[in-house]
């Protein structure tokens, strides 16, 4: 029964890091669950969560590879394995890269199949292979070293199946469009058929490419990192998709072509000779024989060709042309239905769009054995008394709110700014941030002390002048404050009194350059945890906003350009 008035009382607490006394001696949250209660009071009937917390060693990879030897009980026990910093999860899901890429084969297998069916060419089709996997490390070259992205998220390896899907669709163009030109041109040559057909095939699939590729280079304006770096590396692999199926598949169709289709333009030796009393001074004898060859077979088979033209055209063309003929007939319905359509989506889209409940995101599926250790571990009472814990938010004075990392590369963070206005030696800039502490403390709620005794820089040091002019024992007061009492004290006595101060106490808060106070912050408690919902997030965030603005248009030159900031943000900015 001391357990349970143990969950009872810590559930009940106010917010606090201390376990209350009704609690037995080696008592754990991470023992119970958050409804360990009405667990009891129910006679133990239903579900109830528990947990081990053990030391491991530092190296989670070994321990991962020893997770499938863990012994998980049987029948009504059932046990999970994770650390508790869910590298688990975070190894499994690397791990998983390759039978992603396993996925990614499957998907060229597919293409390669549906470009043999289409083109029935083995020739084509494997040089369409080819131009879509060399997109990648060209891509992969502009991205690294044009583009000078570091950062390669796994989001990229997406752009696998971006790249079969739009090389495949490119060939396809050119394709056809090459098989309509020869079907318009039976007769003609090889470099005629191309005169014709690669202008076209390169414009259509020009405008395909650079709308597609387009649209993945805008979303590169997205701030996120790894949404950001997707969307380049997307955008560069249609680019190159486009140009290799110009310098690989147009060479190879023109081939294709000479070896089939190119045959039934050549001249014999009957046919030179036939033409040999007829060509004019303008043309060679080949040139002359090729073209009565094509007159004399145009002529032949005109009325061949008009009687059969239906039945010989191509049935893709035939699908089209009914396609597009009603198309057209509806167009201007289509139209305002689509842009009907699209407007009255965006705006169901925008109205049901709602921000995620936490900032805890999800690795794997919810039926994974982590991600069931992640939702075990989240009813546990370890998780809402962590929750009950405020977290630390830092007063700032000295710095800009500047970030000056690369943005496309979550590994660099920022370097500190100075904020050079910043002069906490006049007068009115000493006294208030003498009184600063106790007026956030004792007048607004989104700020409490880091410990119950807890005193901040300013007016420990004001505290130590007092001590100190009266019964000095430190040199450093001595040497550097000149017999100061309180604050404020002299503007020209304030630097190297306050830096020698913090140096000799160790105030870790207070930072200095060559005697000058340039950085000082208050660390405080505030009413959030990491994986705090969005909500929770937004109200403290604009609370201490509101509260800081009006402290700031109060505060004297050289203190009023103090700003905030926890790392309980971190996931508040990205939302």
């Amino acid at each position: 029964m001391q357990m349970l008035q143990c969950v009872k009382d810590l559930k009940s607490s106010e917010k606090s890091i201390e376990l209350p006394a009704s609690c037995p001696l080696g008592f754990s949250p991470s023992m119970v669950s958050q409804n360990f209660d009405s667990f009891v009071n129910a006679g133990g009937i239903g579900r109830e969560y528990t947990s081990t917390v053990f030391a491991t060693l530092r190296e989670p990879k070994k321990l991962y590879k020893q997770n499938s030897k863990f012994d998980r009980g049987n029948g009504s026990i059932v046990g999970m394995y994770d650390t508790t910093g869910k590298d688990f999860q975070y190894i499994h899901a690397k791990e998983s890269i390759g039978s992603d890429l396993a996925l990614a084969a499957g998907s060229a297998i597919i293409t390669a199949i549906a470009i043999l069916i289409h083109t029935r060419s083995l020739m084509i089709t494997l040089v369409g292979l080819l131009q879509i996997c060399l997109s990648f490390p060209l891509a992969y070259f502009a991205y690294r070293l044009a583009a000078q992205l570091v950062f390669f998220p796994f989001l990229n390896f997406i752009g696998i199946f971006v790249a079969f899907a739009l090389g495949a669709d490119d060939l396809f163009v050119a394709v056809d469009k090459w098989k309509n030109a020869r079907h318009d041109n039976r007769l003609a040559s090889v470099e005629e058929v191309a005169l014709v057909a690669i202008p076209d095939a390169a414009s259509a699939m020009f405008l395909t490419s650079i709308t597609t590729a387009g649209a993945f280079f805008a979303t590169a304006i997205c701030p996120i990192a790894p949404l950001k770096c997707f969307a380049i590396f997307c955008g560069l692999l249609i680019a190159f998709d486009y140009i290799l199926c110009i310098a690989l598949i147009v060479p190879v169709l023109c081939v294709y072509d000479k070896w089939t289709a190119g045959a039934t333009s050549t001249c014999t030796q009957e046919d030179n000779r036939a033409c040999e009393s007829t060509r004019s001074d303008s043309c060679t004898l080949q040139q002359c024989c090729k073209r009565n060859r094509r007159d004399d077979q145009r002529s032949q088979n005109d009325n061949d060709d008009e009687k059969n033209e239906g039945k010989k055209e191509i049935f893709i063309r035939k699908v089209l042309s009914v396609f597009y003929n009603i198309l057209h007939r509806l167009r201007w319905l289509l139209l305002i239905v689509s842009v009907g359509s699209a407007i009255l989506g965006v705006i169901y889209i925008a109205r049901n769009l709602k921000m995620p409940e936490s900032s805890n995101v999800p690795v794997l599926r919810s039926i994974h054995e982590f991600a069931r250790h992640e939702e075990m571990r989240q009813k546990l009472l370890y998780t809402l008394w962590g929750q009950k814990a405020s977290s630390k938010g830092y007063m700032v004075w000295g710095l800009k709110a500047a970030d000056t990392g690369d943005h496309t590369n979550p590994d660099t963070f920022t370097t500190l700014v100075l904020d050079e206005t910043f002069d906490p030696s006049n007068s009115a800039a000493q006294q208030y941030l003498l009184e600063f502490c106790d007026k956030m403390f004792a007048t607004y709620d989104f700020a409490k002390p880091t410990k119950n005794d807890y005193v901040c820089p300013m007016n420990r040091f004001d505290k130590w002048l007092k001590i100190q002019s009266t019964n000095s024992t430190s040199s450093v007061f001595r040497d550097n404050c000149a017999n100061a009492t309180h604050i404020p004290m002299t503007d020209k006595d304030f630097h190297p009194c306050f830096s020698s101060w913090a140096e000799e106490e160790g105030v870790s808060s207070v930072f200095s350059r060559n005697g000058i106070v340039t950085i000082i912050y208050i660390p405080y408690l505030q009413d959030l945890y990491l994986y705090s919902s969005y909500a929770e997030l937004d109200t403290q965030w604009h609370l201490t906003e509101k509260w800081i603005k009006a402290e700031q248009r109060n505060a004297p030159a050289g203190v009023n350009k103090f700003y905030f900031s926890s790392f309980e943000y971190w996931w508040y900015d990205t939302n």
